[in-house]
Formats: C-alpha cells, sequence, structure tokens
C-alpha cells in the first residue's frame, strides 16, 4: 500500500513540475492523444504561436554523414536557404515569415521535426549556410506567420 501511494504521490509530483515547465516555456502541455491539425488546414495569413524554431546547415555534422547537400524537395541546399518542417503539419513549399530571418520556403523536413508533431509540437528547422550560423541562432520559441501556399488554391 505504501509503494502505491508513493507512487501515486510521484505520478501528481511530476505532472505539477510539467506543467509549470509547460508554463514557463510557453509549450503547451499535451493530453494523450492531442494531435496538430493536418496541414491541408491551413492557410495564407494564418499564425502558428509557440513555435519552436531550431537551425541547420546542410553539413554532416547537422545532417549526418550521407547528407548530399540536396533538400527533400530536390533543391540546393548550400545556395538555398530554407526551412525543414513536418510536412503532415505544416505544407511542403509554403512560404514562412520567421523573426529574425524572413520569408524562407518549407522545402525539407526532418526526423526532429515529425517527431515533435507527433507530441503536438510545431517544430522548424531554419537552414543557414554555415554550422556557425545555425548554432548562433540556437532554439527559440517564435510565433510564424504562413505568407502563401504554392500548389494548393486559397
Amino acid at each position: 500500500m505504501k509503494f502505491r501511494t508513493a507512487a501515486l504521490i510521484g505520478l501528481v509530483l511530476v505532472f505539477l513540475l510539467l506543467s509549470f515547465l509547460s508554463s514557463v516555456s510557453g509549450i503547451p502541455l499535451l493530453t494523450a492523444g492531442e494531435k496538430l491539425p493536418p496541414a491541408s488546414s491551413l492557410k495564407a495569413g494564418d499564425v502558428l504561436t509557440h513555435v519552436k524554431v531550431t537551425a541547420y546547415c546542410p553539413c554532416t555534422k547537422c545532417c549526418g554523414p550521407v547528407a548530399v547537400g540536396l533538400t527533400a524537395t530536390g533543391r540546393d541546399a548550400w545556395e538555398t536557404l530554407g526551412v525543414a518542417v513536418d510536412f503532415k503539419s505544416i505544407p511542403k513549399n509554403c512560404t514562412l515569415e520567421i523573426p529574425g530571418v524572413g520569408q524562407l520556403v518549407a522545402d525539407d523536413t526532418g526526423g526532429a521535426m515529425r517527431q515533435d508533431a507527433k507530441k503536438g509540437i510545431y517544430h522548424i528547422d531554419v537552414r543557414f549556410h554555415s554550422h556557425e550560423e545555425a548554432k548562433k541562432w540556437g532554439v527559440q520559441l517564435l510565433e510564424i506567420k504562413i505568407v502563401s501556399i504554392t500548389g494548393r488554391q486559397q
């Protein structure tokens, strides 16, 4: 009986800690089954709040030993700036307005974005030309505006 009581108290404390961290970070605490809306439901002018924004460059440190310098949509990752997203949550090839960077096209994807989307978190990864720029960016929590969606009628 003491073990059950201790376990229950432990779970309550973990929940309270997560609730506190959620309120401090701005990232919402998710409940089981909570999902992001599908990319098809987003439209130009929509604003996504509490977006986790990280950065990368096309180097092997950021993209792994088999990095070939091409995005998921076939663009040259060394020549073009862009954004990696979960294409199920944010439309492929849409243009996003990112504070501090400007307007970039969602032309790539990555495992971290897909995993966070499964947890109900919008996560985008801004592509820079150099590893130093990407490291300098760090991790930020921002509001992102969808400027346009290519290939889909509005």
